[in-house]
């Protein structure tokens, strides 16, 4: 069975959970918006992750205030974070925003990204 085949089918298999979670706590603040944090961790530290993309939908025409420094845009109704690398070095990150919208506006939510080397760290030979 090729390495490609043994990839696919574990990703297949596996949750994206067992890579890295990805936490989402909307705040409403009583005005009609809300304060968003967000928070990622790798759960599987052998992995490299480039390229991570996590968004979050937002009401039509709003434009979310970000505390930090973090590469985002707001683009189609959604909040979207990117993240270069994910890795033993760099496991987690956090940001929050403000946006107009309640608790249930930010769901669901979307994470994608690609992993290099073995998904369930195995070789195969």
């Amino acid at each position: 069975m090729s390495r490609c085949l043994v990839s696919r089918l574990l990703l297949a298999l596996l949750p994206s959970s067992t890579l890295t979670s990805v936490t989402v706590w909307p705040q409403p603040r009583g005005d009609g918006s809300s304060d968003v944090a967000v928070e990622y961790e790798l759960e599987a530290p052998h992995l490299t992750l480039r390229n991570v993309v996590i968004s979050i939908p937002i009401p039509p025409n709003s434009l979310p205030s970000v505390t930090g420094e973090a590469d985002w845009r707001a683009e189609r109704n959604a909040f979207v974070w990117t993240i270069d690398t994910v890795d033993s070095e760099n496991p987690s990150g956090s940001l929050e925003f403000k946006c107009e919208g309640d608790a249930d506006a930010f769901f669901p939510v979307s994470v994608g990204f690609a992993a290099a080397g073995s998904l369930a760290d195995v070789d195969v030979s």
